[in-house]
């Protein structure tokens, strides 16, 4: 089955890179921009997604089209057929947070205390090293802000950075199923002043425990 999509770039964005994110798509898709092949997927169940950019025409109409094929995934069951979940489009700047780019973990969690790790992501798709600027604002359930941090980290040419921030939250609000509170962590990127990428992700301090 072929999905076709037809929307317009706007000429601002050019030099910026456009990408696709598919939630779940069975089977096998192939995605072509512009009759241009982008790319391909093989695992009916998993997000995926794609950069476009070399096949996009900024400042014009642009066709997406997803072709499915569910004849290889044939079983006793119905495992599903087509886009059955959602599709998003983003437009970001070469220096930019990919997507999942933002992992947030609580190794050490007790009442009086939680530690929080959060690991960032950076992509560089330009042929330049450059050096950004990288903080994180943390609010606690009622929306406060509690937490500020910044740094100015190198990012290597044409490579994924790993960048790590480590925090204490004191007296934490912990998440359980009657009382769902969360935290949000949000990701700012600056090329000098400049903001040139956002990000905000919610998490829950709580602990688990198999015996």
């Amino acid at each position: 089955r072929l999905y076709p999509k037809t929307f317009h770039l706007p000429a601002k964005s050019e030099g910026k890179r456009l990408q696709f994110l598919f939630d779940c798509l069975i089977a096998n898709p192939q995605l072509y921009l512009n009759r241009k092949l982008v790319g391909s997927w093989i695992y009916g169940y998993n997000s995926f997604w794609m950069d476009a950019t070399e096949a996009a025409k900024f400042g014009a109409e642009n066709v997406l089209t997803v072709h499915a094929d569910t004849r290889d995934h044939y079983s006793r069951w119905y495992p599903g057929a087509g886009i059955y979940r959602k599709v998003s489009m983003r437009i970001v700047e070469p220096v930019h947070i990919p997507v999942w780019g933002v992992y947030i973990t609580t190794p050490e969690v007790s009442k009086q205390k939680a530690t929080v790790n959060a690991a960032i992501e950076v992509a560089n798709l330009t042929s330049a090293d450059s050096e950004i600027k990288i903080g994180i604002a943390v609010l606690d359930p009622a929306g406060n802000e509690i937490i500020m941090m910044d740094k100015k980290v190198a990012v290597k040419a044409g490579d994924n950075n790993d960048i790590s921030f480590n925090f204490d939250i004191e007296d934490p609000e912990f998440w359980d199923i009657e009382h769902p509170d969360l935290y949000t962590l949000k990701v700012s990127l600056f090329d000098g002043k400049k903001e040139i990428h956002r990000e905000s992700s919610a998490f829950g301090v709580r602990t688990f425990k198999w015996t």
